[in-house]
């Protein structure tokens, strides 16, 4: 992880408790698993958000694309994700 500091639009204030890491591989992702769920699950948001609409989708798609999913922690809990394809 990095030590990149948010900012926290809601409060003002910049969170330097939050840091970052780019995740780049599968085997990565799936620790990632039960953290992402319970972060989709508190947020109620789309399936197309969820782990496991990812985890599949990045399973069959092209080896011509890499996924990459930008975590934000605060401590040892996640707080943001950001999956994107590059």
């Amino acid at each position: 992880m990095s030590g990149y500091l948010s900012h926290d639009a809601a409060a003002g204030t910049l969170d330097s408790n939050i840091v970052f890491e780019v995740v780049k591989n599968a085997d990565r992702l799936k620790q990632l698993e039960h953290q992402w769920q319970r972060l989709w699950t508190s947020s109620k948001e789309s399936i197309f958000q969820s782990y496991y609409w990812i985890e599949a989708w990045w399973s069959a798609a092209s080896t011509d694309s890499n996924l990459h999913v930008a975590v934000a922690w605060r401590s040892e809990t996640v707080v943001g994700l950001l999956p994107f394809v590059v």
